[in-house]
């Protein structure tokens, strides 16, 4: 599979024709102002990521509102679901009922902190520790929805 990072949508298109791309991953910033609606405009997948917060399933709300219009599909990831297990269910019976898959759960990891000390990801700090492995195993979910749901 060939994959293409992009910070936006500007050029997206010729990025994909020029190096014949078939998929973009487009990393948007959290909210629903104009600068999320530019990431997900013209996409075939959403990833969403959340905390177990009421403010985090607020606007995971909102986000959802927002992408019904854009004819994508959507998955969720609930990141430190282990912080507020409550919540964490709580949403999941809620994205259940909406008919939104939940691509997987990532537990709080103070690893985090020492990637991001050393501008690396955690999986170049830590490659065989459990974070990196619950990556791998959303990644796999999530693109085997994209290829599933759309032909990309």
């Amino acid at each position: 599979m060939k994959i293409a990072v992009t910070s936006g949508k500007g050029g997206t298109g010729k990025t994909t024709e020029k190096k014949k791309k078939n998929l973009i991953i487009v990393d948007g910033p959290p909210g629903i102002g104009c600068p999320a609606i530019s990431s997900v405009t013209g996409t075939d997948h959403v990833v969403a990521v959340t905390e177990p917060t009421a403010s985090g399933w607020h606007d995971l709300q909102r986000l959802i509102e927002m992408t019904g219009g854009f004819q994508s599909s959507l998955d969720v990831i609930i990141n430190k679901y282990d912080l507020n297990c409550e919540m964490t269910e709580k949403i999941e019976e809620n994205l259940r009922s909406m008919g939104i898959s939940v691509a997987g759960r990532l537990s709080y990891d103070e690893s985090a902190l020492d990637a991001l000390l050393n501008a690396k990801t955690i999986n170049e700090v830590h490659p065989n520790g459990k974070f990196s492995a619950c990556m791998e195993k959303i990644w796999e979910t999530v693109k085997k929805r994209i290829y599933e749901s759309k032909t990309i």
